[in-house]
C-alpha cells in the first residue's frame, strides 16, 4: 500500500487578527450606500481568530487590474511553495533528487510553465522528474493531490511522488464588489502552502511511520457547477459562493462516506479519526452531523481554521500536517475529507502505520 509520510507548510512570521480585517472591510465599505454592519457578524461566527495574507492591508485599497494581480501570483507561489517543500524533505530526510514525480495543484492565479518548473530549477530536483500540474480543483485539490500521488506510487512502487498545494487566495479580494458573498470569502479565505511525501511500498521509506492509504473515493454533484468557483473580471478572479453548501453537505455527504467504507473494507466503527478540509465553521458543523460526530470534534480541522483560516487547496495539508505531529498512533483509521468546486467531494480512507 502507498503511504503517506512526512509534511511540511509555510508559516509565515506576519500574521492577521481577524478582528483587524473586519476593522479594514469596515473602513472599505464605510462610503457605500449599503448596511455593513449587518454583515460583519460573519467575521465573528467565522471561528478564525488569524490568518496568513501576503500584503499589507493598505495594498487592497488600490483598485488593481487581472495583470497586476497574476504577477504577484507568479511571484509568490514558488516562494511558498519552497518553504513547505523544505521542511517536508527536512522531515523526511531526504533530498530533492530523491523525488521521481511532482504533482502541484493551485488556483489562484496562471503560470506558464507552472510553478513546479520553476522550483525545479531553483531546489536541485532532477531534470528528469516527473510533473503534473493540476489548476481549478481549489479547496478540493489538496485532499485530490493525496488521491492522484497515492495512485501514482502504487502504479510505481519504488518512486517518491511529492505532493504541493499553494494558493495567494487574498489577491481575490474585490474592493469595488458590494455583495454578501464579496464579505463572507474576505472573512474565510487566506495564503498559505503544503507538501507531503508518498512513496510505494517498495521505496526504501517505505518502512517508515506515515499514513497508509487504503481506497480513494471521489464524487461530483450533478448540475451544482455555479456552487463554487472563479468569476473572471478585468480586475482579476472573483470568487463564486452559494449558500447551499452546507446542505449539499448533509445531503451527499453521508452515501459518498459509505461508499468509500464499503471499498476499504471499513465500517463506521473502524473509524478513529476524521480529518476535514475547513471550508468553514458551518461546513464542518454540516460534516460533524452527517458523520455522527459530536460537536466540536473536528479539532485538528477546526484549529487549522481558527489559526489560517480557509487557505483553499493546502488546507488539508496543514490538517494533516497538525495530525502527524500529534495524534497519529499507529493501527488508528480514519477519513481525509475535502469539498470544493464541481461541486464535489474527495474522501481518502486510511491508516497510521
Amino acid at each position: 500500500m502507498p503511504r503517506i509520510l512526512q509534511t511540511g507548510v509555510y508559516e509565515s512570521e506576519d500574521r492577521l487578527a481577524q478582528s483587524d480585517l473586519k476593522d479594514f472591510l469596515r473602513k472599505i465599505f464605510a462610503a457605500w450606500d449599503m448596511d455593513i454592519e449587518r454583515m460583519l457578524p460573519v467575521f465573528d461566527s467565522a471561528e478564525i481568530s488569524e490568518r496568513q495574507i501576503s500584503f499589507p492591508l493598505e495594498w487592497y485599497r488600490t483598485e488593481r487590474s487581472f495583470a497586476e494581480r497574476n504577477a504577484e501570483y507568479q511571484r509568490l507561489i514558488p516562494s511558498m511553495a519552497k518553504k513547505a517543500i523544505a521542511e517536508c524533505l527536512e522531515r523526511n530526510q531526504i533530498g530533492p533528487e530523491a523525488i521521481d514525480h511532482i504533482v502541484f495543484l493551485s488556483t489562484t492565479g496562471i503560470m506558464t510553465p507552472s510553478p513546479e518548473a520553476t522550483l525545479i530549477n531553483d531546489m536541485g530536483f532532477r531534470m528528469d522528474v516527473k510533473r503534473t500540474p493540476v489548476w481549478g480543483l481549489g479547496c478540493l485539490a489538496g485532499a485530490v493531490g493525496l488521491s492522484r500521488g497515492c495512485e501514482l506510487a502504487r502504479a510505481y512502487p519504488d518512486q517518491a511522488v511529492l505532493v504541493v498545494a499553494a494558493e495567494v487566495c487574498s489577491l481575490a479580494f474585490q474592493g469595488s464588489d458590494r455583495t454578501k458573498k464579496n464579505v463572507i470569502a474576505t472573512a474565510l479565505f487566506s495564503d498559505g502552502a503544503g507538501a507531503a511525501l508518498i512513496v510505494g511500498d517498495e521505496h526504501p521509506l517505505a518502512a517508515r511511520p506515515g499514513l497508509q492509504h487504503l481506497h480513494s473515493q471521489s464524487a461530483i454533484y450533478p448540475d451544482t457547477q455555479e456552487v463554487m468557483g472563479w468569476e473572471v473580471l478585468d480586475t482579476g478572479l472573483s470568487v463564486l459562493l452559494h449558500k447551499s453548501i452546507p446542505a449539499l453537505v448533509q445531503r451527499e455527504l453521508r452515501g459518498d462516506l459509505n461508499r468509500t467504507l464499503e471499498k476499504a473494507e471499513m465500517c463506521e466503527s473502524d473509524i478513529d479519526f476524521v480529518l476535514a478540509h475547513p471550508g468553514g465553521a458551518k461546513v464542518l458543523d454540516a460534516m460533524e452531523e452527517v458523520l455522527g460526530l459530536n460537536q466540536g470534534s473536528l479539532t485538528f480541522s477546526r484549529d487549522t481554521l481558527r489559526r489560517f483560516g480557509n487557505m483553499s487547496s493546502p488546507t488539508i495539508l496543514y490538517v494533516l500536517h497538525r495530525f502527524l505531529q500529534g495524534d497519529a498512533r499507529p493501527g488508528k483509521k480514519g477519513i481525509l475529507a475535502a469539498l470544493g468546486p464541481g461541486f464535489s467531494s474527495e474522501l481518502i480512507a486510511c491508516q497510521m502505520q
